[in-house]
Formats: structure tokens, C-alpha cells, sequence
């Protein structure tokens, strides 16, 4: 889904926070990818991101 179109509402319903941590990045760029993938995440924050997306399907599958 990467370069796909913008979703919109997704981009004005959740905007980066001014300033953020890198814990706040890597949330905002994990539930990005999810609701627009217009963008891939960046390499910096990678890891960090597929790391929370697999902890967080560990608790929703419980």
C-alpha cells in the first residue's frame, strides 16, 4: 500500500504532535501505516515500528 493515495480524514484527524518523543513517533508512524500507507515509515524508526506492530498483534490475538 505504500504511495497509495492520502487518506485524508486520516491525515486531519491525526496529526504528528509538535516536538514529539521518538516513543510518540514511532506510535504516530505505527498507526499510520496502518490507516494511509501514502508513505513508507522512515528507516530510523523501522524497527522500532514493526517491534510495536507485533506486540501489538500479541495482545489483540489475547
Amino acid at each position: 500500500m505504500r504511495n497509495a493515495k492520502p487518506n485524508k480524514e486520516s491525515h486531519d484527524a491525526n496529526v504528528m504532535p509538535k516536538n514529539p518523543t521518538r516513543a510518540e513517533r514511532v506510535q504516530w508512524h505505527s498507526e499510520h501505516e496502518l490507516a494511509c500507507g501514502c508513505r513508507p515509515v522512515p528507516a530510523s524508526l523501522m524497527l522500532d515500528v514493526a517491534a510495536l506492530n507485533k506486540k501489538l498483534d500479541i495482545r489483540r490475538s489475547n
